[in-house]
């Protein structure tokens, strides 16, 4: 199951890279449902992963991503276009 997860993945990643209209967002939504697909048939009958795009400001910043499992954050995840300059870890604000 997990190899159509990342199939439908790749295939739609594809479709949507080749209009030539995309930024780093363009991507997030099919990000978000392929880890919840990965994280969720992994867990099988135990709490659901929920991938949240764009939570709300935290204390610790405001990731990409959040991963919760129940009513628990149990992850981070920060997304960046491909090819961006930033994955060098160089930005002069820096992340945290």
């Amino acid at each position: 199951m997990a190899h159509e997860i990342i199939r439908q993945y790749i295939d739609t990643l594809n479709q949507i890279y080749s209009t030539g209209e995309t930024t780093e967002h363009s991507f997030r939504g099919v990000f978000a449902t392929l880890c919840e697909g990965i994280l969720n048939e992994a867990a099988k009958n135990d709490d659901r992963y929920t991938v949240v795009n764009e939570p709300s400001r935290k204390e610790y910043g405001a990731p990409d991503y959040e991963i919760v499992k129940g009513d628990i954050v149990v992850g981070f995840i920060e997304a960046k276009n491909i090819g961006d300059t930033d994955l060098r870890g160089k930005r002069s604000t820096g992340n945290k």
